[in-house]
């Protein structure tokens, strides 16, 4: 709750401050629903009675006025975000400045609310949703390429929107806290404000979330490698392009031999190229194991129990026997049927259970959609509760159809408050090593910049475009290195930066930025 305010004498701005401008004095909230769906005690109020115009022409707001009260009570007991949006001039009297600098951008929120001013004809009344538009290039940043000249891919590649976007807004790097480099889910959950889930992420719930699989509180969820191994199961190759093969009955075939010979229900879903997911249903199943990606020269049945006890044992043993069998099948596919598959194994990794985090409306207020073809992407949007709409033609690789997700995430501007729009291909890209895939995706998400700003008014929303980490395409892996973010639209008010890459936004105002405090430095922008 709010501390009670004392009623202070009728604050005054003079009319005359605003000339002949036409500006806009709204309460309205990023990161809401309508307020006539929340149970908030700011329903049934007139607004209208708010601010009054007096003879001497003046606006003020009444000395005991039950409209203020009211909403500064609502703002501290709904959580979220207040912001007042200046089109022309900064209006520092209004009626919901906040007073109480104790009032932090979590704790003060208004939903959807206008101030109608009736009798003060150089007002202007504007009521329209203004997104906040997050694009995240999975894995966009890279270091120096000989093949590219001593260029990175986005200093290479043809991105003039980007550049566009650069020249009106803020610009900086954002940094990893931990000394190794991220994974993407830690990454991006980091980014969306949730870094306490760092150390309880798994790969494995996230993508089955993002690839249907329903997942209770007893499921075990894995990612799936298909991989070559010898007649010893040591990896000869990590990673094998399975995308062509027909493989429904080795799918069949191993899900039977886990619940008949293994007593769990085994859900496996395919997914592109090499991935797939499993999610194992039954009683008595550990989370406690230790299951790695597989690595070349490694043994594919190196699952270990990380706690001495029955459940730990028995499912790492579980699963190393669902590896071994995983084999068995695939060969005598080979033998029998005349499976051509250049995979001869699958190897879950990644294991974990659902997380049931706050949902990102409850911490932000915001209405929120993702847009992604990438199963972790999804499955993150899943998991905090955002809506997440199928988008024919996204794949998470460097082939999606970066138009179709424009398209998307122009429709979920409509009755959202915030969308997560990720491109997963630069990230496949540099683990494939291929370097002209990603300059290609890099410029194909250039274009879909380019078609959103052509749709959208920059001066009506916020557009956060950031990579979430740095791939290196010579390594194949996630380096530590920092990360350009930019941040555009609204009032914002542009740096000195010109161009989007990993150098040149290292001049810009925003500097450094620890990705936990994303969020916080955009709410932090939008309210300042």
């Amino acid at each position: 709750m709010a501390p009670e305010m004392a009623n202070p004498e009728p604050t005054r701005a003079p009319a005359n401050t605003l000339g002949s401008l036409i500006s806009v004095i709204m309460i309205k909230s990023l990161f809401s629903s309508p307020v006539e769906s929340m149970d908030s005690p700011m329903n049934g109020i007139d607004f209208s009675r708010a601010l009054t115009t007096t003879s001497n022409g003046t606006l003020e707001y009444p000395k005991d006025s039950e409209v203020k009260t009211t909403m500064m009570k609502s703002a501290r007991s709904i959580g979220g975000i207040m912001f007042l949006l200046r089109l022309d001039i900064r209006i520092s009297t209004c009626l919901l400045r906040i007073r109480d600098k104790s009032l932090s951008a979590s704790d003060a929120y208004l939903d959807g609310i206008s101030i109608h001013l009736l009798n003060n004809p150089n007002i202007k009344v504007y009521d329209s949703t203004m997104p906040v538009i997050m694009i995240i290039g999975d894995g966009m940043a890279d270091l120096p390429l000989k093949e590219l000249g001593g260029k990175t891919p986005l200093q290479f590649a043809e991105t003039k929107n980007m550049a566009s976007l650069t020249s009106k807004g803020r610009c900086g790097l954002l940094e990893h806290d931990a000394a190794n480099a991220p994974d993407s889910e830690v990454a991006i959950t980091s980014i969306l404000g949730y870094p306490e889930l760092s150390d309880a992420l798994s790969r494995g719930p996230l993508e089955a979330l993002g690839s249907g699989i329903e997942l209770d509180d007893k499921s075990l969820a894995f990612r799936c490698n298909f991989a070559l191994a010898d007649n010893n199961l040591k990896i000869l190759k990590d990673r094998v392009d399975v995308e062509e093969v027909d493989l429904r009955e080795f799918f069949e075939d191993l899900s039977l031999y886990c619940s008949e010979k293994l007593g769990v229900e085994a859900i496996i879903r395919r997914n592109r190229r090499f991935k797939a997911v499993m999610a194992l249903k039954g009683d008595n199943l550990s989370q406690k194991v230790l299951a790695p990606p597989p690595s070349i020269e490694e043994t594919a049945t190196r699952v270990k129990p990380l706690e001495e006890n029955v459940d730990a044992k028995s499912t790492s043993m579980m699963i190393n026997s669902i590896i071994k069998e995983s084999h068995n099948i695939l060969m005598r596919l080979k033998g029998n049927s005349g499976l051509s598959c250049p995979a001869n194994i699958l190897i879950p990794w990644g294991v974990g259970r659902r997380l049931r985090p706050e949902h990102f409306k409850s911490r932000y207020g915001l209405k929120a959609a993702c847009i992604a073809g990438s199963p972790l992407a999804k499955g993150i949007g899943i998991m905090l509760g955002m809506t997440v709409p199928k988008v024919d033609g996204a794949t998470g690789y460097a082939d999606t159809d970066t138009d179709a997700k424009a398209e998307a995430t122009l429709e979920m501007c409509r009755g959202n408050d915030y969308v997560l729009l990720h491109v997963g291909g630069p990230d496949e890209a540099s683990h494939d090593g291929d370097p002209a895939s990603k300059v290609k995706i890099i410029s194909k998400l250039d274009d879909m910049l380019g078609r959103i700003l052509t749709e959208l008014k920059l001066e009506d929303n916020l557009i956060i475009l950031l990579a979430d980490h740095t791939t290196s395409t010579t390594l194949r892996k996630h380096t530590v290195h920092p990360t350009p973010i930019v941040i555009a639209g609204m009032h914002v008010i542009p740096d000195e930066v010109r161009k989007y890459d990993e150098q040149s936004v290292a001049n810009g105002s925003l500097r450094r930025i620890p990705m936990k405090k994303v969020m916080s430095t955009i709410t932090e922008e939008i309210i300042k």
